[in-house]
């Protein structure tokens, strides 16, 4: 596969296209997410006019949320569905708001819902 990659790479001619009117990076700390929201809007064909800051951080707390799901997070292997209407989920030393239903899956939660981030009541909605 290597091979043909380079092959591919190196015999052909490149084309290149200049995007107009993409949001830039101004702080160094927020280079990661820029980069994934620009490829998503890239992948899925977006307009790049809504691309903006809200956008990325946005990402960035979804992509918190989803570390924090997968890190600290862990349940037993029974699968159900544990309604929480307005209410809290407790695992291993963690509190977790959610809005509606978190569902048990093995050795993880899913959240089907938003979450609400706790400080801020910042409701986040799941990525999917």
């Amino acid at each position: 596969m290597f091979n043909h990659l380079s092959e591919f790479f190196f015999n052909n001619a490149w084309s290149y296209e200049h995007l107009k009117n993409v949001p830039s990076n101004n702080s160094c700390a927020a280079c990661g997410p820029y980069a994934y929201v620009f490829i998503d809007h890239l992948l899925t064909g977006t307009d790049m006019s809504c691309f903006n800051d809200n956008e990325v951080d946005n990402f960035r707390m979804k992509y918190y949320f989803v570390f924090l799901l997968s890190t600290t997070l862990i349940v037993s292997t029974t699968a159900s569905i544990v309604p929480v209407s307005a209410s809290v989920v407790r695992t291993t030393g963690s509190i977790v708001p959610t809005t509606t239903s978190v569902v048990r899956t093995t050795g993880s939660i899913v959240s089907t819902t938003s979450l609400v981030v706790p400080a801020t009541g910042l409701v986040v909605p799941p990525i999917l």
